[in-house]
């Protein structure tokens, strides 16, 4: 019998997704804008924050952000951007938040940033 509980995960994380998508929000007085999203990845919560243009989808197991030239792709235990790791989450993180602003991409696992860089 399958996994009824993961797959209502996979379906809420899929409609949050999708109205974010399509709602988008603002991020305060700074005037630039951003889309917010969260992912349900196992016990893991993947919390996005990506420049409003961005496409974001879950697919095999995996939530993908697709940017303008870039494509990130947050696995069960690493992140890549183009295809190449660039952070390898360890087993007991709970809580990623992704941002990819502005050109700009950082990562925290449960409130530790462990990735700032220059998307390229």
């Amino acid at each position: 019998m399958p996994d009824i509980t993961a797959h209502i995960r996979t379906v809420v994380a899929s409609c949050l997704i999708a109205t974010a998508a399509v709602a988008g929000c603002g991020s305060g007085t700074t005037g630039s804008s951003h889309m917010s999203a969260v992912s349900i990845m196992g016990n893991r919560t993947v919390n996005l924050a990506v420049d409003p243009t961005a496409q974001v989808r879950n697919e095999n197991g995996a939530t993908i952000v697709a940017l303008d030239r870039h494509e990130i792709r947050v696995e069960k235990d690493r992140l890549l951007l183009d295809e190449k790791e660039v952070v390898k989450f360890e087993t007991a993180v709970v809580n990623v938040h992704l941002k990819a602003v502005g050109g700009t991409l950082t990562v925290k696992a449960d409130g530790k940033e462990i990735l700032n860089m220059k998307i390229p």
